[in-house]
């Protein structure tokens, strides 16, 4: 009976712990607001009452009780010396870190969902309609090359079809798993194309992948809009923005503007390419100091971009990114569209279903909003 009651209270306190856990804060010990001396004794006692009691007990019974002498260096060594000496400033660590830097500059964030988030939308809005299908009826996996998409597409905002925007996702790595388990050799498969709606891609879109990529997409597509020309870079290739720095810099200058964009002639636009965090955050210190100034910043949060993420095979390493890259861009080069706004499809989804960029229908599918989250 004793055992049925203490079973029923754990499992009681853990849905309770479940409906109250609404952030990476709720999950933290007592929402990070317990006294640093209880948490200290509750560890230890935790901790202790496993490896202690369980483990060195057993350890003890079959290679003597002199290896007694060891809980008590463990207790001293793993716990109190840590506690004194690095708790403190774990703590003090783990507060500054939290996920509520540089909130002043949301405003400046863009607006514009990823590319798996608006993909999701449309499948479930126009394809769906497309098609002839029910949105409930439309099930979207997505394959990523990063977890945190797994995060992205459980968030409330993500729901503009009227239901979850994507369904499933898996990353690149879990998919190639798969792949080996179902036996596919690739090698052994037809070239074929993507089905249509929604299959043709561009170079653009290639790029994404690769830090500074989502910039020179954006810049390709902005400056030709702007001057009616293309890019002043050999083959579209806007070489200042790509690279394995950490963070990078380009300046490119409008000239010859089309009549309704002439205000900006002469502007000098200034961009910033950052990747990993610890990158975005000198840059974004640079900015708040006022020491530089952007028109147009991209941070990418692994290291070489989305080529780089956590969901992709590994190891990974430097020069295993530097290939990744490479590759990214060979690809690009060798398709026949390069540029967003060449999409024969994309073109297409305007004209029939979101009207024109901007619209009420593409702002509700295809952005979003952030919220500030203050400090506890």
């Amino acid at each position: 009976i004793a055992s049925v009651i203490y079973l029923f209270i754990i499992a009681w306190l853990g849905f309770i712990g479940f409906r109250r856990t609404k952030n990476a804060r709720d999950y933290m010990l007592a929402g990070r607001q317990i006294h640093p001396l209880v948490m200290a004794l509750s560890y230890g006692a935790t901790f202790i009452s496993t490896s202690a009691i369980v483990g060195f007990g057993g350890a003890a019974g079959v290679f003597g009780m002199g290896l007694l002498w060891l809980t008590v260096l463990n207790i001293f060594c793993g716990i109190f010396l840590a506690f004194v000496f690095f708790g403190n400033r774990t703590r003090k660590m783990g507060l500054r870190l939290d996920a509520h830097t540089f909130p002043e500059f949301l405003p400046n964030v863009s607006t514009c969902k990823s590319p798996q988030q608006m993909f999701g939308a449309l499948a479930k809005t126009y394809y769906a309609t497309k098609k002839g299908l029910k949105a409930q009826d439309v099930c979207v996996v997505s394959i990523m090359p990063c977890t945190a998409k797994k995060y992205e597409a459980n968030r409330p905002e993500m729901r503009s079809s009227g239901y979850k925007d994507v369904d499933y996702v898996l990353t690149t790595r879990e998919l190639g798993t798969m792949i080996k388990q179902a036996g596919i050799n690739f090698r052994n498969l037809e070239e074929s194309h993507y089905d249509s709606l929604m299959g043709d891609s561009t170079g653009a879109g290639v790029i994404f992948g690769a830090t500074g990529g989502v910039m020179e997409a954006a810049l390709r597509t902005v400056y030709e809009i702007v001057n009616g020309r293309e890019v002043p870079f050999k083959n579209l290739n806007i070489l200042p923005v790509r690279g394995i720095e950490g963070v990078r810099e380009a300046t490119i200058k409008i000239e010859g503007c089309q009549p309704e964009w002439g205000f900006l002639e002469g502007v000098e636009v200034s961009c910033a390419v950052a990747h990993s965090l610890a990158n975005a955050k000198k840059l974004m210190e640079a900015v708040k100091a006022g020491l530089v100034n952007y028109h147009f910043i991209e941070i990418m949060a692994c290291p070489g971009g989305c080529l780089g993420g956590g969901g992709q095979p590994i190891p990974t390493s430097a020069e295993i990114r530097n290939k990744r890259s490479q590759a990214i861009y060979n690809e690009d080069a060798g398709l026949p569209l390069r540029k967003s706004h060449d999409n024969p499809e994309v073109k297409i989804l305007y004209e029939e279903f979101l009207g024109a960029p901007n619209s009420h229908k593409a702002h509700t599918l295809l952005h979003t909003h952030y919220t500030p989250r203050k400090r506890y």
